[in-house]
């Protein structure tokens, strides 16, 4: 990865990752790509169109604290929920580590009850 500041590496991960599907970048991106790839995977194959908006970031050094928005159609399974065929819109926050242009360390927070919600009522078990 050419761009190692941590607003460019949170960049490429929205963008080209969650945005475009670009799921080769993972392994650049994250010093311990697994999960990450296993979830982002998972999601954007019952939300291909998912698109999200960075609402606003805040850089402090290697941190980075990311307020986001998405919005997606639901067109296969997640979570034990049916495809409804729908847009559903959820935000959060991310807080990143960025060491040697790779996101070392992450924390999200985002609204999941909200998008179970509109997936079909509440958490799934």
């Amino acid at each position: 990865m050419t761009t190692t500041s941590p607003a460019d590496v949170m960049e490429t991960l929205f963008e080209r990752v969650w945005n475009h599907g670009e799921l080769a970048q993972i392994e650049q991106i994250f010093a311990k790509p697994d999960s990450a790839r296993q979830f982002i995977s998972a999601f954007r194959a019952a939300f291909p169109d998912l698109h999200h908006t960075i609402e606003e970031s805040i850089v402090d050094g290697a941190r980075i604290v990311v307020r986001w928005r998405a919005a997606g159609t639901h067109r296969s399974p997640w979570e034990g929920r049916a495809a409804i065929g729908r847009v559903v819109t959820f935000s959060g926050i991310t807080i990143a580590l960025v060491e040697q242009g790779q996101i070392a360390r992450h924390h999200t927070e985002w609204d999941r009850a909200g998008l179970m919600e509109q997936l079909g009522g509440g958490q799934s078990a």
